[in-house]
């Protein structure tokens, strides 16, 4: 549950509950989490660079910028802090050095954000690697975003 205890199983709470927690008790929007070190997205991470819309299929993670945060242990209070300042507004976020984390309203939804974010990284970074890629403008991010918001998931059903 939100306080680390087990309700069911065997297994050990994750090492990581307590940003799990305390993103769960300060968005409503939030039921659903998944955490990936996918490579692109763990390659910008390094960086500490903020991912941009290079893509316009970035705008599925609400503001057309996945920021990063610094880097923290990855059990840590500050890295929970971090993450809900750099998330405010946004579904999905880097981890300085890390990985990555999305959001949802259900589990489908954070998944396929996921797996979007993870291509995005990867078009940005090969773009990066032959120069400087064409940053969508925040008109055009707007526009996307609500283009893209017919698009939400509830309870694992397109909506």
């Amino acid at each position: 549950d939100v306080d680390g205890n087990i309700v069911e199983g065997k297994g050990k709470v994750s090492s990581e509950w307590n940003v799990q927690r305390d993103i769960y008790k300060s968005r409503d929007d939030i039921h659903a989490l998944v955490h990936t070190h996918s490579k692109f997205a763990t390659t910008i991470s390094a960086l500490q660079m903020d991912l941009l819309t290079a893509s316009f299929t970035l705008c599925s993670a609400g503001t057309g910028v996945v920021k990063c945060t610094g880097y923290h242990s990855f059990y840590s209070q500050e890295l929970a802090d971090d993450i809900l300042d750099k998330m405010q507004g946004c579904k999905a976020v880097l981890m300085g050095n890390h990985g990555m984390l999305t959001s949802g309203v259900a589990l489908k939804e954070a998944y396929n954000l996921a797996v979007e974010t993870e291509f995005c990284a990867e078009v940005y970074w090969r773009a990066k690697c032959i120069g400087e890629p064409y940053v969508l403008t925040q008109q055009e991010v707007n526009r996307q975003m609500e283009e893209i918001r017919h698009y939400t998931y509830i309870n694992d059903k397109e909506i």
